[in-house]
């Protein structure tokens, strides 16, 4: 598991946190700065963005739980 804040919009943010971790072989990596719901599987990798508890972006604010049993990965994303 990687965790890294990022910069920039979604994307460039998604970017940068595959960068950090291109060495690496990681399951799932956790990055931000966006404020904006973001969840997806690149080359392997689940990359989870949970938005933003009080300035979210993505037109409400929103919170992330992960839950890995095993080797399974599965989000739930919780707008309030």
């Amino acid at each position: 598991i990687g965790v890294v804040h990022g910069d920039g919009s979604l994307i460039h943010a998604l970017h940068n946190a595959q960068r950090e971790f291109q060495s690496n072989t990681l399951d799932l990596v956790f990055f931000g700065h966006s404020h904006i719901p973001y969840q997806g599987k690149h080359g392997g990798t689940w990359f989870f963005n949970p938005g933003s508890l009080t300035s979210g972006r993505g037109g409400s604010n929103t919170y992330g739980i992960v839950e890995i049993k095993g080797k399974e990965i599965s989000f739930t994303l919780e707008e309030f």
